[in-house]
């Protein structure tokens, strides 16, 4: 028997569950059409819609749509905060560059929650890296603040 996982309205993947509750979750309106699913094993996930059996209008998608022409909006990759980062923190903006790399292609892969954690981790190394870029130039402006001080306290002495 078949294992589905599929996307909630928040974007969180959710399963597995058999074809019987995938079949209980169509009734109950928690999977439509446009819902993400795909089969246990399986590396790409579609619309709900273009898989034969789930439901008895079949509409035909080029892309995968949340509705009516809304495309699926892959997550940020922050490729830009990325590559200022390294110039900021080397180590991790390399991490950053890489996932965000890796987030695109996991995206164009049909993996969103893969592509979402990338993402995630890009933002992070992001966020710590520019954080510590800020703490350092701080302490730089607050060194040299101090050594001008002393130099005309010394001076004046």
């Amino acid at each position: 028997m078949a294992k589905w996982f599929y996307y909630d309205s928040f974007g969180n993947k959710k399963g597995p569950v058999t074809n019987d509750d995938l079949k209980s979750l169509i009734g109950r309106g928690v999977v439509t059409p446009q819902t993400i699913v795909g089969a246990d094993g399986e590396q790409y996930f579609f619309p709900a819609g273009q898989v034969d059996g789930l439901f008895t209008q079949q509409p035909q998608y080029s892309h995968p749509q949340l509705n009516n022409n809304v495309s699926i909006s892959p997550p940020p990759d922050y490729l830009i905060w990325s590559a200022i980062t390294t110039f900021m923190c080397l180590p991790l903006g390399v991490i950053a560059v890489v996932m965000s790399i890796l987030a695109k292609s996991a995206f164009r892969a049909g993996d969103y929650a893969d592509a979402k954690s990338k993402s995630t981790t890009a933002f992070w190394c992001n966020l710590i890296g520019t954080i510590g870029f800020v703490l350092y130039i701080i302490a730089i402006v607050i060194f040299v603040a101090i050594s001008i001080i002393y130099e005309a306290h010394v001076t004046n002495s």
